[in-house]
């Protein structure tokens, strides 16, 4: 809704483009600093906190009357929720037993793959019966009762710590050599979606495919993770390992996307994206359950704060080196499969590699 939103307060396309990144510019660097939140409160109240002042930011948004109106409101949304999925997984890691942590975090993905598939349809929806500053207006009280729900449910349920995270503790996780591999594959994966969000609708163009299937398609990969999500499947962090199962989650993600660029028939390109999505389903519980394994319950949420700022990075940096495709003379998803491709390599080397004492 952002971009026509943004051309309705201005022609000036400069504008347009700053109103689309408001949110992910606040986001992302709203997430590298939430941990200092989310670990000296509890994290019900942090989650509570944050879906109000996103509410209200929505609000302020919704009777935006210039550009940067609307900007403002935005940057102030992306940086309330930044609070909310990191304090989410840390409360659900503190909460899930050790035995059940792999599939529980696990299905926690099937919620993110949901709100995927509906968000942008409601929006739409929303869009076209109310307009788009009654939208925002919607969205934001939507997430303020979620916001009441949450404070009368969850405010109990997760105590301060007693010492809570500094800024040399911030650091240490930033720098853990145990944490690149699920700060990796949290880039990975979104670095792979950008560039499949970036690449395949002027794929389907030039194709001559009605633009109607891009939704489809989508939609078919995000179905292909939840199977993931939701079936035992979701356990093989637990059953293979977390290496492992990051290393054939990335192989696949790299297969599906590069698979694209030789297909064009569109049955084989819903198999290439249920590929995809599969792959999708694995490196997402593996990276999460590899993070909680190897940080205590007390930093979870400044750890959680990094790996969704990596998480958000990915996504932005996909486009930005897909864009140069052209210049070096490589299909853009071949390129984008180099990521997934180097990471499911090095992983799996370096998962059957003994480990001397």
């Amino acid at each position: 809704m952002t971009p026509v939103y943004a051309r309705q307060l201005t022609s000036d396309l400069g504008w347009v483009a700053l109103a689309v990144s408001a949110y992910s510019v606040t986001n992302l660097a709203g997430n590298l600093f939430a941990g200092f939140l989310i670990d000296r409160i509890p994290k019900g109240l942090a989650i509570a906190l944050g879906l109000a002042l996103g509410g209200l930011a929505l609000a302020l948004a919704s009777s935006a009357t210039s550009v940067g109106g609307l900007i403002a409101g935005l940057m102030l949304n992306g940086a309330a929720l930044s609070v909310v999925t990191p304090a989410a997984f840390a409360l659900l890691s503190q909460a899930l037993p050790e035995s059940s942590k792999a599939v529980g975090m696990a299905r926690s993905g099937a919620a993110i793959g949901l709100a995927a598939m509906i968000g942008p349809p409601i929006g739409g929806l929303l869009a076209d019966r109310l307009g788009y500053g009654p939208s925002y207006l919607a969205i934001g009280a939507f997430l303020a009762s979620i916001a009441l729900v949450c404070l009368l449910v969850l405010r109990k349920t997760s105590p301060v710590p007693p010492e809570p995270t500094g800024w040399g503790d911030f650091w240490g996780l930033v720098g853990d050599r145990a944490l690149r591999r699920p700060y990796l594959g949290a880039f990975t994966l979104m670095f792979a979606n950008g560039s499949l969000i970036f690449a395949l609708p002027p794929y389907i163009h030039d194709l001559g495919l009605p633009n109607v299937l891009l939704g489809a398609l989508f939609s078919t990969f995000a179905l292909s993770a939840m199977v993931i999500f939701l079936s035992p499947l979701g356990a093989l962090p637990k059953r293979l390992g977390a290496a492992r199962t990051l290393a054939v989650g990335a192989g696949l993600l790299a297969v599906g996307i590069a698979a694209i660029a030789s297909l064009t028939a569109l049955p084989a390109l819903f198999g290439a994206l249920v590929v995809y999505g599969l792959g999708f389903g694995l490196v997402f519980p593996s990276a999460v359950t590899d993070l909680v394994a190897h940080v205590p319950e007390g930093k979870r949420g400044t750890a959680f704060g990094i790996f969704y700022a990596v998480f958000s990075l990915g996504a932005i940096v996909g486009p930005v080196v897909l864009a140069r495709a052209p210049q070096l003379g490589i299909a853009p998803f071949h390129l984008a499969a180099l990521v997934p491709a180097g990471l499911a390599l090095g992983v799996w080397l370096r998962a059957r590699v003994p480990r001397h004492a």
